[in-house]
């Protein structure tokens, strides 16, 4: 969505305050507009060491938790350690376990299960834990439990002391418990107050270790605090910067095995580790852990020294990523799908929109990209059995969600979160009302307000200018976050002279931009494949955030796209018509190989076709086709992205329509062609797979593929690792071994979204086989972004 850029008129601190930063003027100004004004805060801000943090103490009520924890650790009292299966919730339970057990205390712990307990503690759940010897005589929440006046009730009936740390909004009444500690009981500027789950459970273990002095050195857990903060988002300033610095240099010299393993499987250089390896590595990969499975084993992955245990479970992480990616990719088209059948979605205050096959665990990612496509608030549910919608929400600057959500009570099961982001619940007979009511009210609420997107540009530059020692003075301001944005800088009349697609979905846009001089640069637009590109006569701002990159051993300088607008300068133009392609219906035919012959007879063609036609009919599959003035499509398309990426590799001049069903949609016949090919590779290829060609192979999307090799491997018949092959994009090659024939829980689960995926390509394929020739194939450009009534089946 179009945004209109502000840019604040700069503030300029004295010369002085210029000369103790030092470096660029950009970092003093940048300094001086966020609020520190003398150069002694400025120094705390970019040097931790001359940083003082707040004692534990400060924390209301952490005192009184600490005497019951001592006293249970010197009783041998058992403890039960209760967290949350987000990041956040694992580091902050990894944390206080690992803390407690080299104090000397019997320690358990229990991280619910999204899909079965969702979040907090399940009365039902806990009365199990409270009936198992060794009975707990305490329990101490993480990430949790200030909501749970029910369980804890239960709790102190048995004799149990519960003690919650957490950092999450307080409700009306606080729950019965020993002790609360929870930064919401601070005042709000106070410098502890930003801290998550993780933060809050290292300043209750500082205090502890300061008792009962038997941890000589606090810094190996910083590590830990560093993944809660930058995962959880939270708010960068004062405690919670200084201990995210201190942690970010921990997790460059990390002693934790099974972190040292995702660092070579991902492809990070230890060394340059930094706030966006845990945000966009690290995290997503144990985020994906809780959404789609089982944190607790987490744990043990984060205190493990067996090296086998922590490359098979890093190898686990990483392909559950890749299905998690796959999801929301899936998920994030369906929705669109839904909006391109009815437009009317997008009349409204909010974007509503309900599935029943979309899992719970990637509904926020899902609406957060659809917020920032469509600049409304967004609530994606999934319908449980036909009777009860689990939705998450985003939202935009100016509407508090929660605020929303709670005006329509009456109609809700429960709802819970903040202002940006909350989850709910109700009867998905409701959801029809549900969506009227909700944009009546968000459109009372945002009544007078500007809710134009807007982006703040913090300067202007020019490429020349741009350099790594730029880079390294802007670095200091880092680690970036939420209360600490990056630097958006922007360069004036710019043109793209080339750009390509990256990333193993192809789904990033490379751009190379040139200024009117001839400096080059190239920047990277992540998620940009759908996006518009200016053409390359048009003359337009961009903007950008200035970063690094190690690529060959090199680190270069590397910038990420965030917007553009046109230039100023330049003057609107007719855009020339985009050459069409003939269009000739060969569909239906009764003798397809007869006329495919005649065809034959002619030059300069490419047969796409793919599966088991590729030698029936003597054809070429997706990755074996060149440019040609004619191509044949054989093979009826899995899906608009490739036939979009044959269209643009062959940039023909005409189009001849066979669309010859391959029949392997269906679950059993999808399964055993797989099962087939990955027995070849195992056999004839030392397991390592291309996926794009055994996509091909299969007539299918690279995603319903990759989810059919984890059909296999939850099934127990393979066994999948990730090798990282390029790191300037961070392609893989996905390596395979024989599994352990037995069947892991979630089979039935990736069972279901295989089941889904292959309806989804069914239906396309019978939209293409029947719909009218010329809606199907439009011109050799990006018309075709446009080119069905819904995008992506």
């Amino acid at each position: 969505m179009p945004k209109t850029w502000i840019t604040p008129k700069p503030l300029q601190p004295s010369a002085g305050f210029q000369k103790a930063i030092g470096g660029h003027p950009l970092v003093a100004r940048r300094l001086f507009e966020r609020g520190f004004k003398d150069i002694q805060s400025a120094l705390c801000f970019l040097d931790p060491t001359v940083y003082v943090p707040s004692p534990p103490t400060e924390l209301p009520n952490l005192s009184k938790a600490v005497v019951r924890i001592v006293k249970a650790i010197r009783n041998h009292e058992p403890i039960l350690v209760w967290g949350d299966f987000d990041v956040d919730g694992q580091t902050a339970t990894t944390l206080l376990v690992q803390a407690l057990g080299e104090l000397g205390a019997i320690v358990r712990y229990h991280i619910p299960i999204r899909a079965i307990e969702g979040h907090g503690i399940q009365s039902e759940v806990l009365e199990r834990f409270l009936e198992r010897d060794p009975k707990p005589k305490l329990i101490i929440t993480c990430d949790t439990g200030i909501s749970e006046h029910g369980s804890i009730e239960l709790a102190n009936s048995r004799g149990v002391d519960v003690i919650i740390t957490d950092h999450h909004e307080l409700p009306e009444t606080l729950p019965n418990a020993h002790a609360v500690v929870n930064t919401h009981l601070l005042p709000r500027n106070h410098p502890l107050c930003s801290l998550p789950g993780v933060g809050v459970v290292y300043k209750l273990i500082e205090e502890l270790s300061n008792i009962e002095n038997k941890i000589p050195d606090l810094r190996h857990y910083l590590d830990l605090v560093a993944l809660g903060i930058v995962s959880d988002v939270a708010e960068l300033t004062e405690d919670t910067r200084y201990l995210l610095q201190l942690g970010l240099n921990e997790l460059r010299n990390t002693s934790r095995l099974g972190i040292r393993i995702l660092y070579e499987i991902t492809g990070i250089n230890a060394n340059q580790v930094n706030e966006d390896h845990i945000g966009f590595t690290i995290g997503p990969r144990l985020n994906a852990l809780g959404r789609l499975s089982d944190a607790n084993p987490v744990v043990e992955f984060l205190l493990t020294d067996n090296l086998n245990h922590a490359q098979l479970f890093a190898n686990q992480l990483d392909g559950l990523n890749h299905r998690r990616k796959l999801l929301t990719d899936q998920v994030y088209q369906g929705a669109i799908s839904k909006i391109e059948q009815d437009s009317s979605l997008l009349n409204t205050a909010a974007l509503v929109l309900a599935h029943p096959g979309w899992p719970t665990g990637i509904l926020g990612i899902v609406a957060s990209r659809l917020v920032e496509k469509f600049g409304i608030p967004s609530f994606l549910f999934t319908i449980q059995d036909g009777i009860r919608a689990i939705g998450s929400a985003r939202s935009i600057e100016g509407v508090n969600i929660k605020d929303a959500i709670a005006a329509q009570s009456d109609l809700l099961v429960g709802f819970g979160g903040h202002a940006g982001a909350a989850g709910l619940s109700l009867p998905a007979k409701d959801i029809q009302d549900f969506r009227v009511r909700i944009s009546r009210t968000i459109r009372r609420m945002s009544a007078g307000k500007d809710l134009t997107p807007k982006q703040i540009i913090d300067g202007f530059i020019t490429l020349s200018e741009l350099s790594i020692d730029l880079l390294d003075d802007i670095e200091r301001l880092a680690p970036f976050g939420a209360g600490n944005p990056p630097l958006v800088l922007a360069c004036k009349d710019l043109t793209i002279i080339n750009h390509a697609r990256i990333g193993s979905t192809r789904e990033h846009l490379k751009v190379v931009v040139e200024d009117p001089i001839g400096n080059v640069q190239e920047v990277l637009w992540w998620h940009g494949f759908n996006e518009i590109l200016p053409d390359s006569s048009e003359h337009f701002d961009l903007a950008f955030i200035p970063k690094s990159n190690i690529f060959g051993g090199e680190r270069k300088l590397q910038l990420q796209w965030v917007d553009y607008r046109p230039h100023e300068s330049s003057v609107m133009r007719v855009k020339t018509p985009s050459p069409s392609i003939e269009v000739i219906d060969y569909r239906n035919n009764v003798d397809p190989h007869q006329l495919l012959e005649t065809i034959r007879l002619g030059s300069d063609f490419e047969i796409w076709a793919e599966g088991n036609a590729v030698n029936i009919v003597k054809g070429l599959n997706r990755t074996q086709l060149h440019q040609a003035h004619s191509l044949i499509i054989w093979t009826t398309p899995p899906g608009y992205r490739e036939l979009q990426s044959v269209i643009e590799k062959v940039k023909p001049d005409m189009v001849y329509l066979f669309s010859v069903n391959p029949e392997i949609d269906g679950v059993q016949a999808f399964l055993a062609r797989l099962a087939g090919l990955v027995k070849h590779v195992l056999k004839d290829k030392d397991g390592e797979i291309n996926l794009l060609e055994l996509a091909a192979n299969l007539a299918h999307k690279e995603g319903t593929v990759r989810m059919g090799l984890f059909w296999l491997e939850a099934k127990g018949i393979i066994r999948i690792s990730y090798k990282s092959l390029n790191e300037e994009t961070n392609l893989q090659i996905i390596k395979i071994a024989n599994g352990s024939n037995v069947a892991r829980p979630e089979l039935a689960e990736i069972t279901n979204e295989l089941k889904i995926m292959l309806e989804e390509t069914a239906a396309f394929r019978k939209y293409f086989e029947s719909t009218k020739p010329e809606a199907l194939i439009l011109s050799r450009t990006r018309e075709l972004d446009n080119l069905y009534p819904f995008l992506y089946a």
